[in-house]
């Protein structure tokens, strides 16, 4: 009968279950706001570190995820430096983010992509919208000849 048993793939499954031991995950909520707390931050992504489980805050810079006491959450946002914070027994994580000081320097906005301004190899002209509405043109070739 014991032999019966633990050939029996059900009975393999429980056993194997039992030895393991139970996996405790609940439900982890908070909001994500600025590093002043005086606007929420909307589309703030936060994944759990090692996995590709994740969500992103709502328009109230709201989340909620299932999350197991030893997992770390791993925060991040363009502009904002990332943040990891241990699960532990929180059920509940407001986060502030802190402001990236990096600089972009200047950036230039071509026909097809955007390049630095350093990296520009040619002149750089700047038409005003006005210059372009004040001429009579068929199209807006016609309109930047002369201008350019």
């Amino acid at each position: 009968m014991k032999k019966q048993l633990l050939k029996n793939p059900v009975w393999l499954m429980i056993f194997a279950l039992l030895l393991t031991g139970p996996i405790a995950f609940s439900q982890v909520t908070g909001t994500v706001s600025s590093s002043d707390g005086s606007e929420t931050l909307i589309g703030v992504n936060i994944l759990i570190k090692g996995t590709l489980q994740g969500t992103v805050t709502d328009f109230d810079g709201n989340f909620s995820l299932e999350a197991s006491p030893q997992d770390t959450l791993i925060f991040s946002y363009t502009g904002y430096e990332t943040q990891e914070i241990w699960v532990g027994n929180q059920n509940l994580i407001n986060v502030l983010m802190q402001e990236t000081s990096t600089d972009l320097g200047e950036v230039v906005v071509i026909g097809y992509g955007s390049m630095r301004k350093s990296d520009v190899t040619g002149s750089i002209i700047s038409v005003t919208d006005e210059a372009l509405t004040d001429v009579r043109a068929g199209n807006v070739l016609e309109a930047l000849q002369g201008r350019i």
